[in-house]
């Protein structure tokens, strides 16, 4: 039962990410990513064989996409909240709006920050790899179960993982406004609303084994 939890949670997730606006709540149908799709998502990270995939999955956990959102939360939380204006005074013009977001929403930004960004990218490329021979089903298996755990440990719900999601895709484009909310309202409004989607057909918090 945990194995088929494990794989609707992740299947539910990788359409997140994938399918964007064309999302159409079938993640927890069993979607086929074609090997053209899977060749082409390997290649724009340059994985090759399972070394490679190794290799990349090691960066996802020890630096990542979104890093320098989580190294600004870290400067932020680890300040005296008296000090901000004059430390914020201070920042590049690069990195001014990230920081200032996190300033303004500290009390509401989840533990995990942006890192679910990564993570659901991860998942997608733990699939992509093993639909393209370079890793077992059972190395597949272990790794997608150790994400999910790392994501559970981050977020409390699914509402803190799509919020730290949303965090990632502004770090992404570097705009901290709402347009990201706004640009996939609708998208974002099936996720919340739809009882066919993950978010109601999946505990969050379902012990994962």
């Amino acid at each position: 039962m945990s194995l088929l939890i494990v794989e609707q949670m992740a299947r539910g997730i990788r359409s997140f990410h994938f399918e964007g606006l064309q999302f159409i709540l079938r993640s927890q149908e069993k979607k086929k990513y074609t090997k053209r799709m899977c060749r082409n998502m390997l290649k724009h990270v340059e994985i090759k064989d399972a070394e490679s995939f190794r290799a990349f999955y090691d960066w996802i956990f020890q630096k990542g996409y979104t890093y320098k959102f989580q190294e600004a939360m870290i400067e932020v939380q680890m300040l005296p909240r008296q000090s901000w204006s004059d430390y914020l005074a201070h920042v590049n013009d690069k990195d001014y709006e990230m920081y200032r977001y996190i300033m303004d929403n500290i009390d509401r930004i989840p533990t995990g920050g942006a890192v679910a960004y990564d993570m659901a990218y991860l998942l997608l490329i733990i699939h992509a790899s093993r639909r393209l021979g370079y890793i077992e089903q059972e190395e597949e298996e272990l790794k997608t179960l150790h994400v999910l755990q790392f994501l559970q440990m981050n977020y409390a719900d699914w509402t803190e993982f799509i919020f730290g999601f949303s965090l990632g895709k502004r770090q992404m484009t570097t705009d901290f406004s709402n347009k990201y909310v706004w640009d996939y309202k609708v998208f974002l409004r099936h996720w919340l609303y739809s009882k066919k989607s993950p978010f109601h057909q999946i505990d969050w918090r379902t012990e994962l084994t």
